[in-house]
């Protein structure tokens, strides 16, 4: 029988290998650096996926304690910088996944809520 109990959900807790499913195809994290490297793949997404990456990329750099919980959102002027998508289009991807419920903002920038690991899975997946 079903408890009230069982509506509680840990809202930080990544799925490590559905990001990593995610992340492969397009990116790759220097180990000293950490620095996000972008591959062949990445070139063919859309803007609003590429940003979609990004924010998981970064969201991973703080799964594998390479940056800080509090570093992980990011602005649009520091996603258009590490990304080159310019702030025309930049902008508005990223109120489209707001709306949409994918990315979340607070006073540092942007970033995905880790529930939304597996809805973006599915979208990757099916722009394919």
């Amino acid at each position: 029988m079903p408890k009230l109990e069982d509506l509680l959900f840990d809202p930080n807790q990544v799925d490590k290998e559905v990001l990593a499913e995610i992340l492969l195809p397009y990116i790759g994290i220097e180990k000293d650096s950490g620095k996000i490297t972008f591959k062949d793949e990445w070139g063919k997404l859309s803007n609003k996926h590429k940003v979609l990456v990004y924010l998981l990329a970064r969201k991973a750099l703080v799964v594998m304690q390479i940056v800080k919980q509090e570093e992980e959102a990011q602005g649009p002027a520091e996603i258009e910088a590490r990304t080159g998508i310019k702030g025309g289009s930049l902008r508005p991807s990223l109120m489209g996944l707001r709306r949409e419920g994918l990315v979340d903002q607070c006073s540092e920038g942007y970033f995905v809520p880790a529930f939304k690991l597996q809805a973006i899975h599915s979208q990757l997946t099916r722009k394919n």
